[in-house]
C-alpha cells in the first residue's frame, strides 16, 4: 500500500478557538481542495468557555449534507448529559458517531447509549481489551497501544470490521505503520476516514517519515 494521503484523514478541530469558526473555514477550503468530509469535534473541554450545546445547533445549521460529524467527549459526560446529546442527535444523519461519551468503566451505560445513537469506543478498548471482541459498533484503535499488530491487521480485513485507525502521536517509524494500517482499512469492505490528527503531530526528526533520521535522533 502507498502511504495514505493525509487529506483522507478526518479533520480534528482546534480546541483553543471557537469550533464554529474552524468549521466554516474548513468547509470553504473543502470547496477548493480535495479534503476529507469528516470533522471531529472534541467537547467537554474544561479549558474553554464555549456553550457547546448552542454551538452544536449552529454547526448542524451550516454543515453540508455530505459531511460527517464525530463528537468526542473523551469519557467526560455523565449518563444524564450523554442522554441529552443522544436525544438531540438520534435522528441526525450527519452524525457518524459519539466517541467514548462515558467513562471507560461505565460499560453498561455505553451499551445502552449504543442502542440509541452510533457510539465508538476508544479508551474503554485499552482498559478492557475483551470489549474488542464483543463491541459491534465502531472501534477507535491505536496500533501503538493495541499490542500485536498482526491481530489488528486480521481484524481490519474482516468483512464486517468496524475499526478505524487513530494516532497516538507516534514517532516517524510508528507513523509509517499507522499509515499502512489506515490505508488498508480505507481500501477494505467498510472504509472509514482515519483519525491521523493532521497538523497536530510534533515537529522534529523523531517524527520524520525517514526511519534513518528517527533512529539517529533517538
Amino acid at each position: 500500500f502507498k502511504q495514505l494521503d493525509i487529506k483522507q484523514s478526518s479533520y480534528l478541530l482546534p480546541t483553543d478557538i471557537d469550533p464554529l469558526e474552524s468549521i466554516i473555514e474548513y468547509i470553504h477550503r473543502s470547496n477548493k481542495e480535495t479534503c476529507s468530509r469528516t470533522i471531529k469535534w472534541k467537547v467537554s473541554n474544561q479549558e474553554n468557555n464555549f456553550n457547546e450545546e448552542k454551538i452544536l445547533q449552529k454547526i448542524l445549521n451550516i454543515l453540508p449534507k455530505n459531511f460527517k460529524l464525530r463528537i468526542d467527549p473523551n469519557g467526560g459526560w455523565s449518563r444524564e448529559k450523554a442522554q441529552e446529546w443522544s436525544n438531540e442527535l438520534k435522528k441526525e444523519p450527519r452524525l457518524e458517531w459519539i466517541e467514548q461519551p462515558l467513562p471507560s468503566k461505565d460499560i453498561e451505560g455505553l451499551f445502552l447509549l449504543a442502542n440509541q445513537v452510533p457510539i465508538a469506543l476508544d479508551e474503554a478498548l485499552v482498559e478492557f481489551p475483551y470489549l474488542r471482541t464483543i463491541w459491534k459498533s465502531w472501534q477507535i484503535r491505536r496500533p501503538a497501544l493495541d499490542g500485536d499488530p498482526r491481530i489488528l491487521l486480521k481484524e481490519i480485513d474482516n468483512e464486517d470490521s468496524q475499526i478505524v485507525i487513530s494516532t497516538a502521536f507516534e514517532t516517524g517509524i510508528g507513523r509509517r505503520w499507522i499509515n499502512y494500517l489506515a490505508a488498508r482499512q480505507v481500501k477494505g469492505k467498510n472504509p472509514c476516514a482515519p483519525g491521523l490528527a493532521p497538523g497536530w503531530c510534533p515537529k522534529g526528526p523523531l517524527f520524520d517519515n525517514n526511519p534513518k533520521l528517527v533512529w539517529e535522533s533517538a
